[in-house]
C-alpha cells in the first residue's frame, strides 16, 4: 500500500465512528425484528443434516423435515437476545467507570459514538450508560445536532460526575485508612485539573452553582478546595455508614429515620415535633442540644469571615 492510499489518523477515527453507527443501526434492526417478527413463512427452507429426507428420495416434503426461515431466525434471535442481554449487563458494569473518567478527561462534551470509537465499546451500550449517568445527575445534554445519519447528542459532566468517579475509584482501592485509599484515587488527585477545565462549561458551572453559596463565586481557588474537601467528606461518611449500618443502635436509627421522615413529610414532621417537644424528654433534649451546637458553630464560622 502506497503512502497515498493510507488513511490519516483523523480519517481512521471517522471510519471507526461510522462503522460504530452502522453497527448500532444493525442492532436496532435486529431488536425490532425480535419484537415484531415477520408473519410470512418465506420461500427459503432448511433441512436438518439428520433429516430422513436425505436418506429416502421417495419421502415427500413434510413439516417434519422442514422449517421455515422465519421460525429458525426467530429462534436464533431469541437465543442471541438472551446472550446479548447477559453480555450487556456485565459490560455496563465494567465500562461505567471508564466512561466517567473519559468524560472528565475529555476537553469537550462527548457522544455515544465518540465513546465507541475512543474507548472501543459498542455504541448502544455507551448510549445506555450515558442515559443511566444522566438519570444519576452525573451528565447533562450539552448540545444536539443532526447532519448526515443519526442524531448526535453531546453530554457534558456535572460536579456529581466528578464526585461519583472519585467514589467508584475509591471503592476499588485498598489501604489501612480511608485517607490512604483516597490518596490512591487517581481522579481525586486530579480534582483541581478537572475542575479548572470544566468550570467554564455551562453544564458543569451550573451544577457547581447549586452547591456553592452565591456570594462566594465558583471560580475561586478557595471554592474549588472546599468542593474537593466536601468530596472527601462524602467518601468518609459513606465509608463509615457502610461499616456500621448493620449494627446501628436505636438512637442512630431514630436519628437517621427522623431526617428521612422530615424530608419526605415536612409538614407532618414539623407539626409532630411542635406538638411533642414540651412533653417528650428525648425529643426536647435532642432539639435543644442540636440548636445550641448549631448556634455555637454558626457564630464561630461567621466570625471567621
Amino acid at each position: 500500500m502506497s503512502k497515498q492510499d493510507k488513511l490519516t489518523p483523523e480519517q481512521e477515527k471517522e471510519l471507526i465512528m461510522l462503522s460504530a453507527e452502522i453497527e448500532a443501526e444493525a442492532i436496532k434492526m435486529k431488536m425490532d425484528y425480535d419484537k415484531n417478527p415477520s408473519e410470512e413463512s418465506g420461500s427459503v427452507v432448511y433441512i436438518h443434516q439428520e433429516s430422513s429426507l436425505l436418506e429416502n428420495e421417495d419421502e415427500k416434503l413434510s413439516t417434519v423435515g422442514l422449517a421455515s426461515s422465519s421460525k429458525l431466525l426467530a429462534k436464533e434471535l431469541k437465543k442471541q437476545k438472551k446472550k446479548s442481554g447477559k453480555r450487556q449487563v456485565r459490560t455496563s458494569q465494567n465500562w461505567e467507570g471508564r466512561i466517567l473518567v473519559h468524560i472528565l478527561s475529555a476537553k469537550y462534551p462527548v457522544t455515544a459514538s465518540h465513546l465507541s470509537a475512543e474507548i472501543g465499546m459498542a455504541q448502544p451500550i455507551a448510549f445506555k450508560i450515558l442515559k443511566s449517568l444522566q438519570e444519576l445527575g452525573c451528565v447533562e445534554i450539552s448540545d444536539e445536532e443532526q447532519k448526515l445519519g443519526p442524531k448526535r447528542v453531546y453530554y457534558a459532566p456535572t460536579i456529581n460526575c466528578l464526585y461519583y468517579a472519585c467514589f467508584m475509584e475509591y471503592s476499588g482501592k485498598t489501604g489501612k485508612t480511608t485517607d490512604e485509599r483516597i490518596r490512591k484515587t487517581p481522579t481525586f488527585q486530579k480534582f483541581d485539573i478537572i475542575y479548572d477545565r470544566w468550570i467554564k462549561h455551562p453544564v458543569f458551572s451550573e451544577s457547581v452553582s447549586e452547591l456553592v453559596v452565591p456570594e462566594q463565586g465558583i471560580a475561586h481557588k478557595e471554592v474549588r478546595d472546599a468542593l474537593k474537601e466536601y468530596c472527601k467528606l462524602i467518601i468518609k461518611c459513606q465509608e463509615v455508614y457502610e461499616e456500621v449500618r448493620n449494627d446501628l443502635g436505636m438512637y442512630w436509627r431514630n436519628l437517621i429515620g427522623s431526617a428521612i421522615v422530615a424530608q419526605r413529610e415536612p409538614d407532618y414532621y414539623k407539626n409532630t415535633i411542635k406538638q411533642i417537644y414540651k412533653y417528650i424528654i428525648p425529643v426536647k433534649t435532642e432539639i435543644d442540644s442540636f440548636a445550641s451546637k448549631t448556634e455555637e458553630v454558626t457564630s464561630e464560622y461567621r466570625n471567621e469571615k
